[in-house]
């Protein structure tokens, strides 16, 4: 019995940490694995909302768009208040699940991967971020919108 009760505690304190698009973005623990996790989760929990300006603040400040995210964002930009409704509607059911956070030796640069699941005949697909710290911040850097979010 013993045996049970310390593999359920390992399971529960192990548990991957979950991102809905419906909800708040997750808060840091304090630590660097932690300010990345926010960073990434304020980013989709604010495209979610069709919130490009919240969204963008988790972007390098500075830092040329890739040509994928500078047409997704015509793209977003361009929607009527009706079409922005139903997007909203169709990520309102994401769930982005957190997998291994990878930070360089350096400490300015790293990698957060996801699973983003909710969605219809698109389950579980998968994203790696990159980061960059900046004057201390974590941004996402080189962004390319994930299939899911298009």
């Amino acid at each position: 019995m013993k045996q049970w009760t310390t593999v359920l505690l390992v399971a529960v304190f192990s548990m991957t940490l979950i991102v809905g698009c419906g909800g708040s973005p997750t808060q840091s623990d304090g630590t660097p694995e932690g300010d990345i996790k926010e960073v990434v989760s304020k980013f989709v929990e604010s495209y979610c909302q069709m919130d490009l300006d919240t969204a963008s603040e988790c972007i390098v400040p500075g830092e040329t768009k890739t040509e994928q995210a500078k047409t997704t964002i015509a793209k977003v930009e361009a929607m009527s208040a009706e079409e922005l409704e139903n997007q909203k509607a169709k990520l309102a059911n994401i769930k982005l699940v957190f997998g291994e956070v990878k930070i360089a030796e350096d400490g300015t640069t790293a990698t957060c991967k996801t699973i983003a699941t909710g969605m219809a005949g698109r389950d579980r697909d998968k994203k790696r971020f990159n980061l960059k710290k900046v004057d201390g911040k974590w941004y996402i850097s080189g962004f390319e919108f994930p299939a899911w979010l298009l």
